[in-house]
């Protein structure tokens, strides 16, 4: 486990220094007997200790994460599992009654073209920032969005919708679930529907309105082969 260089020290030279010298700290009481010392010891190390695992889990680990996310997804790249398995680690402890599909959104330059397609699949849509808060989206089914920068006034394309975004980096997630709750099998209609939502820069929609397709993950140039659902 990381500890900073100002706690670095060992037993010894802390003994030698009193209980005096960790006056102050929560829940440590000064004595003069090396009994008091010790104790004091481990108190002040199960604080640091405590603070460390803090910091790591609330700051550096998410910060990895979602690094590790947008180095095999890419950046405005939508992607998914072809299937969950212990090879698949983008999502921590990822359920397998749902069809995934996620990108890390970069919109610090210029917004992301997000299209979702008409489906009979119930899903869900998440926003989160590098921490893992979750955003109301203002994606409210079918249709073509603009997701932009906060305060961005520039132009988008026609027929988007403008989704102002709550930072420049953000991750979206889409969960399609496989079943109705009627208990209906929608497997085939929660991955044609995934298969079908496109996300890309907006320079590369202008060039090529139906790319962005979603991929596999790790990074893949190769889309997802999806039967068609059944029509009715």
């Amino acid at each position: 486990m990381p500890i900073d260089d100002q706690v670095v020290f060992n037993r010894r030279s802390l003994l030698r220094r009193g209980a005096a010298g960790l006056a102050g700290l929560p829940g440590t009481v000064a004595h003069a007997n090396d009994s008091a010392t010790t104790q004091n010891f481990d108190t002040y190390w199960q604080w640091r200790t405590f603070r460390t695992t803090l910091a790591y889990v609330t700051q550096f680990y998410p910060w990895w994460f979602t690094h590790e996310q947008s180095r095999f997804a890419g950046q405005n790249t939508l992607a998914g599992p072809v299937r969950v398995s212990p090879l698949y680690q983008a999502v921590v402890a990822i359920n397998v009654d749902t069809i995934y599909t996620s990108a890390v959104v970069y919109v610090d330059t210029e917004p992301a073209i997000l299209t979702v397609p008409p489906t009979r699949a119930t899903y869900s849509v998440l926003v989160l920032d590098p921490y893992g808060n979750i955003f109301e989206t203002g994606i409210k089914g079918a249709g073509r969005y603009g997701l932009t920068a906060p305060g961005y006034s520039g132009p988008l394309p026609a027929g988007a919708t403008r989704i102002e975004m709550p930072f420049t980096v953000t991750t979206l997630i889409f969960r399609a679930d496989k079943y109705s709750e009627a208990g209906e099998d929608m497997t085939l209609h929660a991955r044609a529907f995934r298969a079908s939502l496109r996300l890309q820069s907006r320079t590369g929609y202008n060039h090529h309105a139906a790319g962005g397709r979603t991929g596999s993950y790790p990074k893949s140039s190769i889309p997802f082969r999806s039967r068609q659902p059944p029509t009715r």
